[in-house]
């Protein structure tokens, strides 16, 4: 099964690339849901940036492995690779 892939529109924000272990465990819906709201609550957070790492790509980085990790918790029974492309 694969996802269906929405055409983009004039306020895209970001996008996510990911494997089949990520779409196990998520709708589309879930997805844009999780990585709106991490958006939302690390704005006010401090982060520890990696060596020439910007502030938005530790945003990005983090929300990935927070999307990883909740997809591991529900069990999708499969690996987990995740690229979110913000515009």
């Amino acid at each position: 099964m694969y996802p269906k892939i929405p055409s983009l529109m004039a306020k895209k924000i970001f996008a996510v690339i990911a494997c089949d272990g990520l779409w196990k465990s998520f709708s589309n819906q879930e997805v844009i849901d999780f990585v709106q709201e991490k958006m939302e609550n690390l704005k006010s957070l401090d982060l520890e940036l990696q060596p020439n790492e910007s502030r938005e790509e530790a945003e990005i980085r983090q929300i990935s492995d927070f999307l990883a990790a909740e997809a591991v918790r529900r069990k999708c029974g499969d690996n987990v690779s995740i690229i979110i492309v913000k515009f």
